[in-house]
């Protein structure tokens, strides 16, 4: 954030005292996200990936993609037939609980938060599918993902097999994933 603040001033923002409320607001929405992240350690949450692209040709490998991003889409099963869709996952963990682990989407939002009963209703897909993505780019299972609100307030909701919990986590099947009949999230 430093580094951002200081290419903006080189600029001379003409709203000077706008441009440090703007700094001092991010610095606490930024640090109010920190500590209730570190909140879900139950969780074990390891980082493997950031800004990992799927089917945008002629921008794997550009400024801020993943290395382990590819130009062609992913194939989902659907009872259709297959679909090729294409996106980027903002942020994709491994999170290891004594209840179960697996890769784990996270997706950040600026606005409002879609609800539980859209994504269980098929009217907001995003999570779901990054899932899918995510275990076909990298061969693992994936154990659901979240939203994370990082606008006014720090807001998540969660739809993951896996979810913290106080003094841990828990295990709470909520739907099939859109690619197995066999596990449940």
């Amino acid at each position: 954030m430093a580094e951002q603040s200081r290419r903006m001033d080189l600029r001379r923002p003409p709203y000077r005292v706008l441009w440090e409320v703007l700094q001092r607001q991010a610095a606490r929405q930024i640090s109010d996200y920190l500590l209730g992240q570190r909140e879900r350690q139950a969780l074990h949450p390891e980082g493997l990936r950031f800004e990992l692209g799927f089917g945008l040709t002629g921008s794997v490998g550009g400024q801020g993609q993943d290395p382990g991003s590819q130009a062609e889409p992913v194939p989902i099963r659907t009872p259709r037939g297959e679909v090729l869709i294409h996106g980027k996952i903002d942020r994709l963990d491994r999170i290891h609980a004594e209840t179960g682990g697996g890769l784990f989407v996270v997706d950040y939002k600026t606005g409002v938060l879609p609800k539980l009963d859209d994504i269980l209703a098929g009217r907001s897909l995003q999570i779901p599918l990054y899932a899918a993505a995510a275990e076909a780019i990298l061969g693992e299972p994936c154990v659901g993902g979240a939203y994370h609100g990082v606008a006014k307030e720090c807001k998540e909701r969660w739809f993951a097999v896996v979810k913290p919990a106080r003094g841990g986590a828990v295990t709470t099947p909520t739907t099939r994933t859109p690619t197995s009949r066999r596990r449940r999230w």
